[in-house]
């Protein structure tokens, strides 16, 4: 019988900040975390899960160079989430089957309300000590209304 997944232990993990890059010791104490960078003192939030699967492919077409993300997570409470989002930048992370992942989210705009449903700034591996910048990030809930909007009035 498989291992169960299991969201990762709490406690001081090393995070990259999603406004100056700086890597930094921070003590994350829930699945989300409010965080503060030491370099330049800006807040930011910090979901730390565990990884069950990752689909990032490249996009075709007009939005040549972009990647989607489909990220299953494994949170407090044994309970699973999606992280759905696209990425302009085209960057790719490496994440497998119970690699240690966080997301940090820039505070401040709009990023205090349902975090399902937002875009990182910055994908985090703690178990290959990896990370990407998130460019220009866009929600991909916005994406699917503005082409439902755009298909019903062509028609």
């Amino acid at each position: 019988m498989p291992k169960r997944l299991e969201p990762p232990p709490l406690g001081p993990y090393r995070i990259v900040c999603p406004y100056c890059e700086s890597k930094d010791s921070q003590n994350l104490t829930n699945t989300f975390s409010d965080c503060l960078c030491s370099n330049c003192g800006k807040s930011f939030r910090v979901l730390l899960t565990t990884v069950r699967a990752k689909r990032g492919r490249a996009t075709k077409g007009m939005r040549c160079g972009h990647r989607e993300y489909i990220i299953r997570i494994i949170i407090s409470g044994n309970v699973e989430r999606v992280l759905q989002f696209e990425d302009v930048g085209g960057s790719n992370l490496d994440l497998r089957s119970r690699d240690i992942m966080y997301a940090g989210y820039k505070i401040g705009k709009g990023n205090n309300k349902d975090w399902e449903k937002l875009f990182p700034a910055i994908l985090g591996n703690v178990t290959t000590n990896q990370c990407v910048l998130i460019e220009e990030g866009v929600n991909i809930w916005e994406l699917i209304r503005e082409k439902r909007e755009r298909d019903q009035s062509k028609r």
